[in-house]
């Protein structure tokens, strides 16, 4: 991090999709394609100096398009609420917003491209979730994600879909209070059991069900990636992947500690 150390030149960025934050965001990702790793690197003048938002930009983009980079500004919108000991009450306030926009109108957007109203919500909550996670951090979920993406190529969006219900679970010991919050803004109260516990499985179960209204792969092995189906589970692999997870920036924000053997559990669970 850091390593631009002077401004650049000036930076308009005008997104055509609605899922990375980068818009509002000062980190960078860039590929290491002869190791299989994902490299970030950040600085405060990376921070493009104006974002245009024009859902119009959007109506043409595919269902399937539409799903996997929405599904990655739910995820960071989740662990950015739950991000340990970087939260505030203003990330507080664009993860919720941004999560509920989401719920309640991808599938629309997915289902009726051409809704303007659909696009600009999740063109909205897209940047609302950038902001936040750009403040407060993402977590294990997209530890993960950077490293199996890294190795095998998957694309961000659908491999955070698919680690985000497993890493919610994971974490569920330390955040269910969070948890429980972001059900009580997003659902309906006639729909939501009482105790917190319950209301942070209830928000598991509806990321469940999103995807599978969304029509997302819910495992690893739905991703159609020939290489990473055959070479996955290999102990090799699964320690390189978890070496990988366990050195990436995004798990120091995590709210509950995970060992190595514990990031392997999570990519078997998840496959």
């Amino acid at each position: 991090m850091n390593i631009i150390q002077s401004r650049l030149l000036p930076l308009i960025v005008v997104p055509t999709t609605a899922g990375t934050g980068s818009e509002v965001s000062f980190v960078a990702m860039i590929k290491d394609h002869k190791e299989g790793r994902k490299l970030m690197f950040g600085s405060p003048y990376l921070a493009p100096d104006v974002a245009v938002l024009d859902p119009s930009l959007l109506l043409t983009l595919p269902p399937r398009l539409t799903a996997a980079t929405g599904m990655d500004a739910i995820t960071h919108g989740i662990e950015a609420f739950v991000a340990s000991g970087t939260f505030s009450v203003v990330t507080d306030a664009l993860c919720l917003e941004s999560i509920r926009l989401l719920f309640d109108n991808l599938p629309l957007a997915c289902s009726q491209g051409d809704s303007i109203d659909a696009r600009a919500n999740t063109l909205a909550a897209s940047t609302m979730a950038g902001i936040a996670f750009t403040n407060s951090g993402v977590g294990i979920v997209h530890a993960l994600a950077h490293s199996v993406g890294g190795m095998f190529g998957t694309h961000h969006g659908m491999t955070n879909a698919v680690f985000l219900p497993v890493g919610m679970e994971f974490n569920l010991e330390c955040a269910a209070d969070r948890y429980a919050r972001i059900a009580s803004y997003v659902f309906s109260e006639r729909v939501l059991p009482a105790s917190v516990e319950e209301r942070a499985a209830f928000l598991i179960d509806e990321v469940r069900g999103l995807l599978q209204r969304l029509s997302m792969p819910s495992r690893l092995s739905e991703l159609g990636v020939a290489a990473l189906n055959e070479n996955l589970l290999k102990e090799t692999v699964l320690n390189e992947l978890s070496c990988m997870a366990s050195s990436d920036p995004a798990i120091m924000f995590n709210p509950r500690e995970a060992s190595g053997d514990d990031l392997i559990e999570l990519i078997k669970r998840a496959y």
